[in-house]
């Protein structure tokens, strides 16, 4: 049985600079900074998601979105759950997020400290792993 999903696509550009190594004899020095300066572009990139140019209603802006913050301790010690992967998902049974593929799910790290805070939540239901 195939599913029967409708699905839309929300495209976008994102302007990359052609930055490759150079030639050889050429000191690679132009190589190194090119990748870093890429490298530098891809962060900023992520640290602004979710992008506010895409046009399509269907996009939610950041203003649009919400953010959870807690913190995660290991309950039979009080200890802070240093490290730990947190992740909101949809409603299911007991690892059901690991099969999600036609919803939203929202990961982090939460800190030495066990804090953790997710940013650009879609409003919705979520279990919390």
């Amino acid at each position: 049985m195939w599913d029967k999903t409708l699905w839309e696509v929300i495209l976008q550009d994102v302007g990359l600079p052609n930055y490759t190594r150079p030639a050889s004899g050429v000191s690679g020095m132009g190589f190194r900074f090119g990748l870093a300066t890429l490298l530098g572009l891809m962060r900023k990139e992520v640290r602004s998601w979710p992008s506010s140019f895409p046009q399509s209603p269907d996009f939610l802006k950041s203003d649009q979105r919400g953010s959870v913050i807690g913190r995660l301790s290991v309950k039979d010690q009080n200890w802070p759950a240093r490290f730990a992967h947190v992740g909101l998902a949809a409603p299911g049974d007991v690892g059901s997020w690991e099969f999600q593929t036609k919803v939203y799910q929202f990961w982090t790290q939460a800190n030495e400290r066990g804090i953790f805070f997710i940013k650009a939540v879609l409003h919705g239901i979520y279990n919390l792993y």
